[in-house]
């Protein structure tokens, strides 16, 4: 049989060790990764080899050469433009003719049986064969899911936690018959898991998935690649490992030279020609290359170092990997985590400090305290964005430094000349936050709106009005005041999508900035008009007229938010009487903990049924988001508050609003029952059409999102809402001709779907107080939201307290259970298995339905937890399903 390594990879996340290599070429017990891939291939009797290349190509074309020395007999297949998986396969084994082929990845690290996996290809009569493993966070690879006999049904490429249904991903082994390259057009990109194997299972062919057993790692990352050479020396990973072995676990090259008084401790690799020193100190899991120099009490421990390394006197380098040709002067200290690229210089008593990188070719001067990474290199998690978007403890993980590597990273994915807006709460953090991005974006030429200290929603809106590329809004996070968030717009004025985001991480950490000459650098402006646009537009969609006629009275509770100067002139147009508590911006009192939001919501009951208002209202998030209170004095927050705006939204697009009256009371003889065909008048009325929805099992298991519709069939009004939401609205949309499409739990899913073409929203809207009204613009607006519902409330001529009174909204239990991220996999995959009998949906997490209710078991995305929902007739049923299936969420994970 014949084999097809690819090797084009330029692992971006191992840079700085990557710029100058391949990933390929990173060495694993000193030797190139895609050696030993090629080893295991010559251990199961394939020699005959075609090598895809594409990044730095001739790195690896010229250490191997025709592959004589290693007994094998290589050929080279370059890309000049990148062909994807499976048209650069399609390439190289042109050299094969029409023969079976075994496609390996040339840059991760495996033992697996390859004699195994080609007997079950053969017993299964397969035309492909996927080769899998079991991991612990599947999140960065392609899940498989399989029936019993190994024949694949379904396959996800790097999942959100939501769509994780199993911990069996895919390792980039393949084994293929000729027939599957047919499928592949020459000369386009093409990727097996994007376009091949899809279509495979499309036309019904036998594509099968061998689980194996043996050692699989990507090495992805710093921590994976030095994970894999722990792994080589103590026997997880069968590797051939260099050099003569001294005692139980050091191995030593050829021609190296170890002074009696140095100090040597396994599991321990030397390289060839190398020079240990007296004094010297080389401990546990150190990998050293060839060529390397270790001066007189110099200590290695827990480190790698790359070949013609040189390392100073009384030098302590713990933990740290240091690329090749570098030189470490005499004392200097590298901290666990440093990573020090090709031919740097450390000069005498430098202190590297944790997590440091130092790119290629730099020189760290005499004594310096090295406290941030060259050139900009801080050391981040894998994934800098979160959930709504990328936060972090202030001016300790968020820097100024950090900031400004931020703005030029996403100014590099738009382009130079691109404009964008900038905005910010009144934090003296978020501006110093700001300037720091403003600064990064105009180095890499983007010019800059800036409007300042902006309410989010209406920095939102001026994204479009003023028809620019993007937007960046600073404020302090509504779930943390330590933490600051940093949220980054499309020119919709809504979160970016997520491949927009990878792009952005990906320029970020490999700092691959595209620096303007002086005369192309970004111009600054302050718009005059920011608010006047917002406003303007609001109220062509609110009927200020029939609000005013209404007299409604109002407690507003600005909670120290600069809303305050913004909100009163809307408030005035709509006619109302209003009452203002806190009313000024402060920063240093604004709540900032849960106890605080329940104090000003208390407050806020208190004055409204003291003064007999109509309505009271917090908000909150920077204008995103709202609690109520009505006459009565009772908070309207969360599930109910979604089921009431529901309630009102629905009623009032359809007509039928009319309430009964002896509910209503005396309004009720004054309400009269629209039908549809009346209820068509005025600015705020909305001609919806139906969106196309997904509402069977089968669409809705296929993790996309979309979400499960619900009600009267395809007609009537539109209304999203996240997935976790009271089941309480599907009645409502049901009793009212309406129909309930849900998705997943975060904010950026509900916002993209509200802003989809071609589809029409009533509205959007979660549990947390928050409505996107997409007909004014697809995004959270809380000072909209409350004018729609006082709109609702005038026309149909409600109390608010009589509308709450009116909804039966079932009991909800929710219960939140630590998971480890390497567990999460297991769970879901665990869950779903068990649970392949009932009637259930995967639009995010796997929510499970019964005669009474359902459950929903959602990892959390950010937070090693997973939580469980639980809604039912009564309160106790939810409280026994949530409790029992958290504690199987225990038992899984093991605690």
């Amino acid at each position: 049989m014949k084999a097809v390594v690819m090797a084009g990879g330029e692992g971006t996340r191992l840079r700085p060790l990557t710029c100058n290599r391949p990933k390929p070429m990173v060495p694993v017990v000193n030797k190139p990764i895609i050696q030993h891939i090629f080893e295991l291939l010559k251990r199961h009797g394939i020699t005959d080899i075609a090598v895809t290349l594409y990044y730095l190509a001739d790195e690896i074309e010229s250490f191997f050469g025709d592959g004589a020395e290693l007994g094998l007999h290589l050929s080279y297949s370059v890309e000049d433009v990148p062909l994807g998986t499976a048209g650069s396969v399609k390439k190289a084994a042109e050299v094969f003719g029409r023969e079976r082929v075994l496609v390996i990845s040339g840059d991760a690290l495996t033992d697996i049986d390859l004699d195994e996996a080609v007997r079950f290809h053969e017993t299964r009569s397969a035309v492909a064969t996927i080769v899998t493993t079991r991991v612990d966070n599947p999140l960065e690879y392609g899940i498989v899911v399989t029936d019993d006999e190994g024949r694949i049904r379904r396959f996800l490429e790097k999942p959100s936690w939501g769509e994780v249904f199993s911990d069996t991903v895919n390792t980039g082994i393949y084994i293929l018959e000729p027939e599957v390259l047919d499928y592949i057009d020459p000369g386009k990109s093409t990727d097996f898991s994007q376009d091949v194997f899809p279509a495979l299972l499309r036309d019904g062919k036998r594509l099968y998935a061998h689980v194996a057993s043996g050692y699989w790692c990507d090495v992805g990352n710093i921590q994976q690649y030095r994970q894999a050479q722990v792994d080589a020396v103590t026997g997880k990973v069968k590797l051939e490992i260099p050099g003569n072995k001294i005692g139980a676990d050091i191995w030593v090259g050829e021609g190296t030279d170890i002074a009696p008084d140095s100090r040597l401790s396994g599991p321990l690799v030397i390289g060839r020609n190398c020079r240990i020193n007296p004094g010297a100190g080389c401990f546990e899991y150190t990998f050293m290359g060839d060529n390397c120099i270790i001066e007189k009490d110099a200590v290695i421990q827990r480190s790698t170092l790359w070949q013609d390394t040189f390392v100073g006197k009384g030098t302590e380098i713990r933990g740290a990997v240091i690329g090749q040709h570098a030189i470490i002067k005499d004392f200097v200290t590298c901290h666990e985590g440093v990573v020090v690229g090709d031919r740097c210089r450390i000069e005498q008593g430098a202190i590297l400090q944790p997590q440091i990188k130092v790119w290629p070719n730099k020189v760290i001067e005499p004594g310096s305290r090295v406290t941030m990474s060259l050139i900009w290199g801080t050391k981040w998690p894998g994934s800098i964005f979160k959930d709504r978007g990328v936060t972090g403890l202030t001016n300790i993980e968020l820097t100024p430094e950090f900031a400004m590597k931020l703005g030029a990273s996403f100014g590099s994915s738009i382009g130079k000349g691109a404009t964008v807006t900038t905005s910010r709460d009144d934090h003296p953090a978020s501006r110093m936050i700001l300037r720091s991005i403003i600064c990064g974006l105009m180095t890499v030429g983007v010019n800059i709106f800036d409007l300042r200290s902006t309410p989010l929603p209406v920095s939102r809106y001026n994204i479009k009005t003023l028809g620019v590329d993007g937007g960046v809004h600073i404020r302090v996070s509504p779930d943390n005041p330590r933490l600051t968030l940093i949220e980054i717009f499309n020119r919709q004025g809504i979160n970016l999508p997520r491949a927009h985001e990878r792009k952005i991480e990906n320029i970020f950490f490999r700092e691959d900035f595209r620096r303007t000459d002086a005369d192309e650098v970004g111009k600054l402006e302050f718009p005059g008009r920011v608010l006047e646009p917002y406003t303007e537009s609001f109220f062509n969609y609110v009927d200020a007229r029939v609000v005013a006629d209404f007299h409604l009275s109002v407690v507003v509770d600005y909670a120290y938010s600069r809303l305050s100067m913004f909100l009163p002139s809307i408030f005035g147009r709509l006619g109302c009487e209003m009452v203002a508590l806190n009313a000024y911006p402060d920063h240093s009192r604004a709540p900032k903990t849960r106890d605080d939001r329940a104090a000003h919501l208390k407050k806020l009951s208190e004055t409204v049924s003291t003064l007999k208002a109509d309505v009271g209202v917090l908000v909150e998030s920077d204008g995103e988001r709202l609690a109520l209170v009505d006459e009565s004095g009772r908070v309207v927050e969360g599930n109910t508050l979604l089921a009431t705006v529901a309630w009102l939204a629905i009623r009032d697009a359809t007509g039928y609003f009319a309430l009964d009256a002896a509910a209503a009371g005396p309004a009720g003889a004054r309400a009269l029952a629209f039908g549809p065909s009346s209820a068509s008048s005025g600015a705020s009325r909305f001609a919806l059409a139906s969106p196309t929805g997904s509402g069977s099992e089968s669409e809705s298991e296929s993790g996309n999102g979309s979400g499960s519709g619900s009600g009267d069939g395809d007609g009537g009004p539109v209304v999203a809402v996240t997935v976790a939401a009271t089941g309480g609205v599907d009645r409502i949309a049901a009793e009212n001709g309406a129909r309930i499409v849900r998705t997943r739990q975060d904010a950026r899913s509900l916002m993209e779907f509200a802003s989809k073409a071609g589809q029409d929203i009533l509205f959007a809207g979660d549990t947390e107080g928050g409505f996107v009204f997409p007909r004014f613009q697809p995004a959270f607006d809380a000072m909209f939201s409350l004018a729609k519902v006082f709109e609702f409330l005038a026309r149909q001529d409600v109390k608010l307290s009589h509308v709450v009174d009116s909804l039966a909204i079932p009991p909800m239990e929710r219960r939140s259970v630590p998971c480890p991220w390497e567990h999460k996999g297991r769970v879901m995959r665990v869950l779903a298995e068990e649970t392949g009998d009932m009637r259930r949906e995967f639009i995010d997490g796997l929510r499970l339905f019964f005669d009474d209710g359902w459950l929903l078991v959602l990892p959390d995305p950010a937070e090693p937890f997973i939580h469980v929902y639980s809604e039912a007739v009564t309160e106790g049923a939810a409280a026994r399903r949530a409790q029992e299936y958290a504690d199987r969420v225990a038992a899984i994970v093991g605690l």
